[in-house]
């Protein structure tokens, strides 16, 4: 499964030079893209997937679409958690900036998991973040803490008056 952020993305976001320090190991310094930095967009596309497909609203199909369009939220979500995979790699501490990216990244998540927010080129979700309304019969009406609509009185009568 491609990751749906290029290196070039995840570049635009973060320093270069920040981002060949998280990935060296011997101490020197690794340019990307290279094998860390694929490996991080790979694991933060899973994340992003596991929290879009939970709810049952966007198919594959519709994934893939956004993925083609280059959709900005995608990359975005992507790009800020394969940030936060770099730094937890190389156990450093995030800076502020990017810890409130994170944040925000995993919150859009949880929104875009319960239907609280939409990919906005995806017209056939539209109703995913509308709220369900049900009626409740009348026969129900008791259940629900109102003394003169339980079983105990009679039914009201309607009135005379037009």
């Amino acid at each position: 499964m491609p990751a749906y952020a290029a290196y070039s993305d995840l570049e635009e976001s973060l320093d270069a030079d920040i981002i060949a320090q998280l990935c060296g190991d011997a101490g020197t310094a690794m340019p990307g893209p290279n094998p860390i930095t694929t490996m991080a967009l790979e694991r933060a596309t899973g994340i992003v997937r596991s929290y879009i497909r939970v709810g049952g609203i966007y198919s594959e199909d519709e994934i893939t679409a956004l993925n083609n369009a280059g959709d900005a939220v995608l990359k975005m979500l992507v790009v800020d958690l394969a940030t936060e995979i770099l730094y937890q790699r190389r156990g450093v501490k995030i800076t502020p900036a990017i810890e409130q990216r994170i944040k925000q990244a995993y919150s859009m998540l949880e929104a875009l998991r319960d239907g609280k927010a939409l990919f906005g080129s995806v017209t056939s979700n539209v109703a995913a973040g509308t709220p369900v309304v049900k009626a409740v019969p009348t026969a129900n009406l008791g259940w629900y803490n109102k003394v003169s609509n339980s079983n105990f009185f009679p039914f009201r009568r309607g009135t005379v008056y037009p």
